[in-house]
């Protein structure tokens, strides 16, 4: 948040929904946000917790419009990242590319906007993409944490993990290996 990119971008995601009248509460959410005070957020997540008390209620059209600057800027930051990634491979001698995210975004999928307060997949299931110098291809079905990175990039230059250390090896774990996310006060495990 906020769900900003640049019109032609949003206009190409959000198709018809962008002739929406923007509300403040829109207004709020879609705005770019170039200061790092963080009173400047304050009307958004004013707005977010509006939307999760229901004080503000979005309709579908609203909601898919949101979705939509939402996924233009995920297209936008794809972009930015393909070029630095076609950059590293046609430079690099020896490089290791891992991109990953720390949560995703609820759109009230399950009554809640935002992210922070569930647990559910929409939050949790986050990309895990690595390319350890074009020498590995592989697809990992099983569940893996943030914390298994670090010994999955040890395991793929041929280093075992040290003994003690949180996490696995992406696809060494185990099918029944728990994994645990948290959004506090809540917790959950995923096994499976």
């Amino acid at each position: 948040e906020p769900f900003f990119a640049e019109p032609d971008y949003v206009r190409k995601f959000a198709g018809k929904r962008k002739d929406l009248a923007p509300n403040e509460a829109i207004k709020a959410l879609t705005t770019k946000i170039e200061s790092e005070d963080e009173k400047v957020r304050e009307p958004l997540r004013k707005v977010i917790g509006d939307i999760n008390k229901r004080r503000i209620r979005l309709t579908k059209e609203e909601m898919g419009y949101l979705l939509g600057c939402y996924d233009a800027g995920i297209y936008c930051v794809d972009e930015a990242i393909g070029q630095i990634y076609d950059a590293l491979r046609s430079e690099a001698g020896d490089f290791i590319f891992i991109l990953t995210a720390d949560h995703g975004q609820a759109f009230m999928e399950h009554s809640f906007f935002g992210h922070g307060m569930t647990l559910f997949n929409e939050l949790v299931k986050v990309p895990l993409i690595m390319d350890l110098n074009g020498k590995r291809a592989a697809e990992i079905r099983e569940n893996t944490g943030l914390v298994d990175i670090f010994p999955t990039i040890m395991d793929s230059i041929g280093h075992p993990p040290s003994p003690g250390l949180d996490g696995w090896p992406a696809g060494k774990g185990g099918p029944d290996r728990p994994i645990i996310s948290e959004a506090p006060p809540g917790i959950c495990m995923i096994k499976g």
